[in-house]
């Protein structure tokens, strides 16, 4: 699979490098490659390459570089990160709906330098080699149900 390589603005005006992968129908799949690893890096590594090519199977892959890093701008040291998987509603270029919702407030709940993750998307990276630490059941704004998170860990 080839990338295709792009820049954003955040809302704050960063500028963000990212890439997309992969062609597959249905929900893009958005990865932030490791803490000091740039997408650059993680693309010549065979076990990065590994790992994009079974996370854009069959979709696609939105990965990006953090700030600071790579192709994108600025550091700083406020960067959280929640991710959800699911079927967003698309209009006009953006995304909308429950499954982008959820990963917002999954995001609100991550310390700064932590990535916390819904259950669909530690099923999704089943055996691939991620370690997770069980956060429980959260309540979360909007959501009737509680939502099991889990924190991705780094292996020591």
């Amino acid at each position: 699979m080839e990338q295709q390589i792009g820049l954003c603005t955040s809302a704050d005006g960063t500028r963000i490098a990212y890439a997309t992968y992969g062609d597959g129908p249905g929900t893009p799949l958005v990865f932030g490659p490791f803490w000091g690893v740039s997408q650059e890096l993680l693309w010549k590594l065979p076990e990065g390459r590994t790992l994009l090519d079974e996370l854009a199977r069959g979709r696609k892959l939105v990965t990006f570089d953090r700030r600071g890093m790579g192709g994108s701008e600025r550091e700083v040291d406020d960067v959280h990160v929640g991710l959800n998987a699911g079927e967003p509603v698309a209009e006009g270029g953006d995304l909308f709906g429950t499954a982008v919702q959820l990963a917002r407030r999954i995001c609100d709940q991550a310390e700064p330098g932590r990535i916390l993750v819904s259950n669909v998307v530690r099923e999704l990276v089943a055996g691939k080699g991620f370690l997770f630490a069980d956060r429980g059941e959260t309540a979360l704004r909007g959501f009737e149900d509680p939502v099991r998170l889990f924190e991705v860990r780094w292996a020591e």
